[in-house]
């Protein structure tokens, strides 16, 4: 069995502080790295610098919470598959409290089909 590629991908939302008063979330861009810690840093400096909700137009934006996925395409007897595991979560910018957190994870996230 040989490994053909190996990358993780982010994927999630952000949330940000809306113009009119108010918060809210909107599906953060999907990020692809090589490795988990490189992926988290790019999210990080998407959030910086305000690139992370695609476009949405937040006023600004706050924090952003992802599903990170390992993807991995491998070859055996001339053959090739793909295997995808969930990993873990990451949580970027101002901590969520547990009840929002909560909330995030099992009603935004699905709700975008992420």
């Amino acid at each position: 069995m040989k490994t053909i590629k190996k990358e993780y991908i982010l994927t999630g939302v952000v949330l940000g502080n809306l113009w009119g008063g108010g918060q809210g979330y909107y599906p953060a861009e999907e990020i692809i790295n090589k490795t988990i810690k490189g992926a988290r840093a790019k999210a990080v400096r998407m959030l910086n610098n305000g690139l992370l909700d695609s476009g949405m137009g937040f006023e600004s934006l706050v924090s952003a919470v992802f599903g990170v996925m390992e993807h991995e395409v491998i070859k055996e007897n001339d053959k090739v598959y793909t295997r995808n595991d969930y990993v873990k979560d990451i949580i970027i910018g101002e901590p969520l409290e547990d009840k929002e957190l909560k909330r995030v994870l099992t009603e935004v996230l699905p709700s975008y089909n992420l």
